[in-house]
């Protein structure tokens, strides 16, 4: 990371450091001009400045990267919490709703009946009766 960042900044910044510093161009085995780098104080501190500033500002924009990410799963994180609320209060109320209907029909289907013989005789007793009160009102008559 540092040899990129130095990389970038050797060509970014390369024309200030030439307008402002002393640059000089060295073989092997060559004395410097001056001592310390190869640029002069200005020269460097225009880079080390620049250098340090870069930094600031990538350090600075993953911080803003990282909260932003964070925020971003608190809102699923919260979005996926009230939708599953939700569901679950809904599912509740179905599953209320069609045990009350299970219980409904349960209720309906084991009431007592009376069963198909008995008002087979109920209305053969009812028709005997009936013809037999005919029976005596007709003879009663003539």
């Amino acid at each position: 990371m540092n040899k990129l960042i130095a990389f970038i900044l050797c060509f970014m910044f390369a024309t200030p450091a030439f307008a402002d510093g002393k640059v000089a161009s060295m073989k092997e085995g060559q004395k410097a001009p001056f001592t310390g780098y190869l640029f002069d104080p200005t020269a460097y501190a225009t880079i080390e400045t620049d250098k340090q500033e870069l930094i600031k500002k990538c350090e600075l924009e993953k911080e803003l990267l990282t909260k932003k990410c964070d925020g971003e799963c608190v809102f699923l994180k919260d979005t996926c919490k009230n939708e599953k609320e939700t569901l679950e209060k809904v599912l509740k109320i179905q599953i209320e709703s069609k045990d009350k209907e299970i219980d409904r029909l349960l209720k309906i289907t084991l009431e007592p009946r009376p069963s198909r013989g008995l008002w087979f005789g109920i209305g053969a007793g009812v028709g005997v009766i009936i013809t037999t009160g005919l029976v005596i009102v007709i003879a009663k008559a003539l």
